[in-house]
């Protein structure tokens, strides 16, 4: 299933904004023969997940509408390479995450990241033996992502460690977004075309994410820039 999208890795899929193309990820061939019963019916052990994969929907979305990914990746469980229990085939743990949707989505970007962070916070603690966590964002949900995922590192990473870690000691994997609006929108579509006064008019109607999305906000810190501006600048 292509993906016209961008993913970044290690240090860089937390930190930075430099993207590598998902082509350099290592393809995922399909099973070559079918599980056998058993291996397809029995739900997997909750001990032997290993890899949290958290999938975050776009504005006024809800869980569902990442679904056929969902189901895609749960598919997977049932390789044989998997149901055999190698070391080589990680076990994942497929969250999409409910807590910002519909009216919730419009309160903020960072409100909802905060959420976002709280909501992967409790998962993992509730699922002691994962090791590595990847974030797939659609649309807006790419921005809740970059916003939940600096308040997620670990407070306790130095120069000594290779790599940062994330909910105390989860190792970062991939991070993905698919059509999201890092620049925000207000270049884009009929935004561009309204008046200023108009525009002002018709802000306090809008909510606030989509003001963060015009970068008409002052949310992004002490500086009072836009939060998307504080966000690319590593304020936020």
């Amino acid at each position: 299933m292509p993906f016209a999208s961008y993913t970044l890795t290690g240090l860089d899929a937390f930190t930075q904004t430099r993207h590598r193309n998902l082509s350099q990820l290592p393809a995922i061939s399909p099973p070559m023969t079918s599980p056998s019963p058993t291996a397809a019916s029995s739900p997997p052990n909750p001990a032997h997940y290993t890899h949290l994969v958290v999938l975050v929907h776009g504005f006024v979305g809800t869980r569902n509408d990442m679904g056929a990914l969902r189901s895609a990746l749960e598919s997977l469980q049932a390789s044989p390479l998997a149901a055999s229990g190698a070391a080589t085939a990680p076990r994942i743990l497929v969250h999409a995450s409910p807590v910002n949707e519909k009216r919730h989505s419009k309160d903020g970007i960072d409100l909802g990241g905060a959420r976002l962070a709280a909501d992967v916070r409790a998962v993992a603690a509730a699922h002691p033996f994962l090791d590595s966590i990847s974030f797939v964002g659609h649309s807006m949900g790419g921005l809740y992502s970059r916003y939940a995922i600096a308040h997620l590192l670990d407070r306790a990473n130095n120069s000594a460690v290779p790599h940062p870690t994330i909910c105390g000691g989860l190792r970062p994997r991939h991070f993905i977004t698919l059509a999201s609006p890092h620049l925000g929108v207000r270049q884009f579509g009929v935004f561009r075309f309204l008046p200023g006064p108009v525009e002002r008019a018709l802000l306090p109607a809008y909510g606030r994410s989509v003001r963060q999305l015009l970068l008409a906000d002052r949310d992004g810190g002490a500086g009072g820039v836009p939060l998307l501006v504080a966000m690319a600048e590593g304020e936020e």
